[in-house]
């Protein structure tokens, strides 16, 4: 329930809990699963917060664990070498950022 009441998007808040930190968010569709693309796809996700003035002191990341998993086993280089290596299912770093991981992400 904490979870839902954190990032269900469709959670606009009450007097009983606030809203989630995902009500009103943009959303965005992901150009793909190569490195490539999700490397744009994080500068993407990034923009709009710079934009709106943000200098992402407090940005983090929320996704689902088996997302997390997916970008921890990433190899984009030649030579084998991982390119998201400090993210796991519970959380990490990731362009930087914090990684926070939840079961939920939508109603």
């Amino acid at each position: 329930k904490s979870d839902v009441a954190f990032n269900g998007p469709a959670n606009a808040g009450s007097d009983l809990m606030p809203a989630s930190v995902t009500y009103g968010a943009p959303s965005f569709v992901s150009s793909g699963a190569s490195v490539t693309n999700i490397d744009e796809d994080l500068a993407a996700l990034i923009q709009p917060l710079v934009d709106a003035g943000s200098d992402l002191t407090f940005a983090a990341w929320v996704m689902l664990p088996r997302t997390a998993i997916y970008l921890s086993r990433l190899r984009g280089t030649a030579d084998g070498a991982l390119s998201f290596p400090f993210i796991n299912a519970k959380g990490g770093v990731l362009a930087g950022l914090p990684v926070v991981t939840s079961g939920i992400l939508s109603n």
